[in-house]
């Protein structure tokens, strides 16, 4: 297993791994990261609804760590950069395809969303810095209600995990094959899926970082280029201050407003996620 891990290091030794849930700023990191001439973003090839083979990530647990054989075979070709199509290469230079030219790209980020419960599975087969980044699920949720992506309501895929399942109404009490959700508890649900039913790896590649604390903070964020051994570009602090792509036009931050869940659904939302054994964010009564 030792001998796997260092040769997949040398293969993989140009990457950086961006996991987080919808909505909790993956977008504006990785854009900060990945503007840089020659640096390749692979924008969340795990979006299924893009990507088919996406599915063998999206919202998958894998139990112990370990990938199947099939999802592997997937994740190797995506950090190969042989995986293409308009959405993965969204933020890519696409003229002549440059951006699959093996000796073009001098870095790769590579973004999921759906892929939180593959954490330890990615620390255990590949060497690769990996950043989760984590929001309030207050703003996560506030946020997803906005846009409303189908598959954020969607828990099936969870349900029909049995191991995942069962691990989760051992912890939770939450059944999720027989219990009927609100819109809003379903995004609660999910959130506390993906980021408070296992414990966040602690580990030399991966690191956890708070939405809140990145925001403006450019020592961290400089920390993150060290941690993965990128070049830091001489108008970073600039960068920071640019809006994601992906920002809703009615995104608090453009209109400069506070808005956030009504006290009736932070107290839906806390109901659900005080039930989850690993809490990572103080949630008010």
């Amino acid at each position: 297993m030792l001998l796997k891990k260092i040769t997949m290091n040398k293969t993989f030794k140009k990457h950086i791994i961006i996991v987080g849930s919808g909505r909790s700023g993956t977008s504006w990191l990785c854009e900060t990261i990945a503007t840089q001439s020659r640096y390749r973003l692979l924008f969340e090839p795990d979006h299924p609804n893009h990507v088919p083979e996406g599915n063998l990530i999206a919202d998958q647990y894998f139990e112990n760590g370990r990938f199947n054989a099939k999802t592997l075979a997937f994740i190797k070709r995506v950090f190969k950069n042989r995986i293409d199509n308009d959405w993965i290469a969204q933020m890519s230079f696409r003229k002549f395809k440059l951006h699959l030219w093996p000796f073009i790209p001098k870095f790769y980020v590579i973004k999921f969303v759906r892929a939180n419960l593959a954490l330890a599975a990615f620390s255990k087969n590949f060497h690769i810095p990996t950043i989760f980044i984590t929001r309030h699920p207050h703003a996560v949720i506030f946020s997803q209600q906005r846009v409303r992506f189908p598959w954020l309501y969607d828990l099936n895929i969870f349900a029909a995990q049995e191991t995942l399942h069962n691990y989760l109404f051992e912890k939770t009490g939450i059944n999720l094959k027989t219990e009927k959700f609100t819109d809003i508890q379903k995004l609660a649900v999910r959130w506390g899926i993906e980021n408070q039913l296992f414990e966040i790896p602690k580990n030399e590649t991966v690191r956890h970082y708070y939405y809140e604390d990145l925001k403006g903070n450019l020592s961290l964020i400089k920390e993150i280029f060290h941690f993965a051994k990128m070049n830091i570009p001489d108008n970073l602090e600039e960068k920071m201050t640019r809006p994601s792509s992906k920002m809703h036009p009615k995104s608090t931050i453009l209109k400069n407003k506070t808005e956030e869940l009504s006290e009736t659904d932070k107290t839906i939302v806390n109901a659900i996620l005080l039930k989850f054994p690993f809490q990572i964010y103080n949630l008010s009564p």
